[in-house]
């Protein structure tokens, strides 16, 4: 589960040591690296797409500092935070979580100068909203989620958390799903519902407030493009092949970078938006 700094610099990364996990952070030009963490929590994942099922690690938008949640005792959660060339990373002790309580989903927000998360239980989710500096945690009032559900981040910098909460399984490993949308100040959330989604793979773009999602219809694979200003569902991809899947998504600037998978071949893709509109989504056919 790498993750890249921001300036390309520095590349975090897990490795797994006997039955335990560990962050170390490599610097790309020198090719020198750095345990973060030896007390990393165990990663999950979704069998499709094969992708990571939280972040549990995130770059403040600097690039300077390495946010964690670490694992020091078996039912004890915390979040920790790096700075590059430190002799070790400092911890937010009001973060601590311990029993049944977990803790996922960092996401560095207000410019650095926040970070939220999530911590669940067996069937309840709160999101906090930590300040950095004051050492301040905003809680949520707690909502009904289960393992699968996730903190996707935030839209235009902090001006909503977007939370996706399966709630019903179909026979087909996808899910229906729950978009929530939870403000930092203000109105109760909005939430907005879609079917068939492969939950995992979910992506957002928070600048133009888009969230990819993966549907299926048919048994063939599509891309989609939620808008959470409006709610409609937008088709990005065209695919008419049941032996395609898509497996990623990540929005670059105007653009996208999508995986699709073919059963006997892999290739990935760039979508780059079309001149109708500035806030469409990008769709094209494979660069």
């Amino acid at each position: 589960a790498p993750r890249p700094s921001p300036d390309g610099r520095w590349l975090p990364y897990q490795e797994r040591v006997v039955t335990r996990m560990r962050l170390r952070a490599r610097e790309i030009a020198t090719n020198q690296s750095t345990i973060v963490s030896s007390t990393l929590p165990g990663p999950y994942f979704r069998e499709f797409p094969p992708d990571w099922q939280f972040q549990s690690v995130a770059w403040s938008p600097s690039g300077s500092d390495l946010y964690f949640v670490d694992q020091p005792a078996e039912s004890e959660y915390i979040l920790r935070r790096f700075r590059l060339n430190a002799a070790q990373a400092e911890s937010f002790p009001i973060t601590r979580t311990r029993g049944s309580m977990s803790m996922t989903d960092i996401f560095p927000i207000a410019e650095g100068r926040a970070v939220s998360f999530l911590t669940r239980s067996a069937n309840s989710c709160t999101l906090h909203r930590l300040d950095v500096n004051a050492g301040a945690d905003d809680v949520k009032p707690p909502f009904p989620c289960s393992l699968f559900t996730q903190l996707r981040g935030w839209t235009r910098g902090d001006g909503a958390a977007v939370i996706v909460r399966p709630v019903k399984l179909n026979d087909d490993t996808t899910n229906s799903v729950e978009v929530m949308l939870i403000p930092a100040n203000g109105p109760a959330p909005r939430v907005y519902s879609v079917d068939r989604v492969y939950i995992s793979s979910t992506r957002l773009d928070s600048e133009r407030a888009l969230l990819y999602l993966t549907r299926t219809e048919e048994g063939v694979h599509n891309m989609y493009a939620l808008s959470l200003d409006t709610g409609k569902l937008i088709s990005v991809t065209k695919n008419r092949t049941p032996d395609v899947t898509f497996t990623g998504v990540e929005p670059i600037g105007s653009g996208l970078v999508v995986g699709a998978r073919h059963e006997r071949k892999s290739d990935i893709w760039l979508l780059e938006p079309g001149p109708a509109s500035a806030n469409a989504p990008a769709r094209a056919v494979p660069r």
